[in-house]
């Protein structure tokens, strides 16, 4: 039971790190092809932290597949508004706040 549940978790992750991933990347690229002004462009994340989330919490139960192990690394590396990327700008960020006070 706990497995059916650690699926159905993994699949709602994956689907939220393709809206995400949608969200950030193509939808920019589907908006600039239409040649639309990008004051009018809405940068966002639909759904931020839960795809990330709802796969690593599911791996903790799936990890014996070690093709889902990578196929859940993957999605959440893609996954926009996942933790990943909130650590990675976290430090980038501090670290440019840190080089700028150098200067």
């Amino acid at each position: 039971m706990i497995k059916v549940f650690a699926w159905i978790g993994f699949i709602c992750g994956a689907f939220i790190c393709a809206t995400n991933f949608y969200a950030t990347f193509l939808k920019a690229l589907f908006h600039r092809l239409r040649k639309l002004p990008n004051e009018s462009y809405k940068w966002d994340s639909p759904i931020p932290l839960l795809g990330t989330l709802f796969i690593a919490l599911s791996l903790l139960c799936l990890y014996s597949a070690s093709w889902i192990l990578y196929l859940g690394i993957i999605l959440m590396i893609f996954d926009t508004g996942g933790l990943l990327y909130l650590a990675f700008f976290v430090i980038a960020m501090s670290s440019q706040a840190i080089q700028d006070k150098r200067k």
